[in-house]
């Protein structure tokens, strides 16, 4: 399993992203966006449906209304390459409130069951601390699976809000 990690600040434009299927707007083409895992509210609205910019939309704002609700920001440092100084350089901060994975099976792996990419989340959140398992509050999250990549690598996303649902801050001490 290859995870990749990222930061940003805009998880309507990440959930869009994800169900995006037209190619011309995508690096790679997205083939029947759908989600294999994630809170208990989403999979009972969305479960294994097809979804569209409106779903992807509504996705990101029940993702987000902890955050907006409690008014939390979440920052991590703004660092920026210094030519003369031949170093990344702390410059400030940025919103980073949207935690997002992909986790990616060599093409050589094949594919993973609906199941089993359901079941690989949850346990990787859940080893993560963003789940009631940590003892704190629960982070809203999904899985998506959009298809095989250009490379043939068979993967799934999964966008994370760091806020919980009481309005604290989670923890990505080690994630990478």
């Amino acid at each position: 399993m290859i995870p990749n990690i990222t930061r940003g600040s805009r998880m309507g434009g990440l959930m869009v992203y994800l169900a995006s299927t037209d190619a011309n707007k995508t690096k790679n083409a997205h083939s029947d966006p759908h989600l294999v895992a994630g809170d208990a509210a989403i999979m009972a609205w969305y479960d294994d449906g097809v979804l569209d910019r409106d779903d992807a939309l509504a996705i990101a704002k029940h993702l987000d209304q902890p955050r907006k609700a409690y008014g939390v920001s979440v920052q991590i440092k703004d660092l920026q390459w210094d030519e003369a100084k031949k170093e990344r350089v702390h410059v400030g901060y940025e919103e980073a409130s949207v935690w997002h994975c992909s986790l990616s099976l060599r093409a050589a792996e094949g594919a993973q069951t609906e199941q089993q990419w359901g079941d690989i989340a949850n346990d990787f959140v859940d080893s993560m601390g963003f789940t009631e398992t940590s003892g704190k509050a629960r982070c809203r999250w999904v899985a998506v699976n959009h298809g095989t990549s250009e490379n043939g690598n068979h993967h799934i996303h999964l966008p994370v809000s760091l806020v919980r649902e009481d309005g604290t801050k989670a923890s990505t001490h080690g994630d990478y």
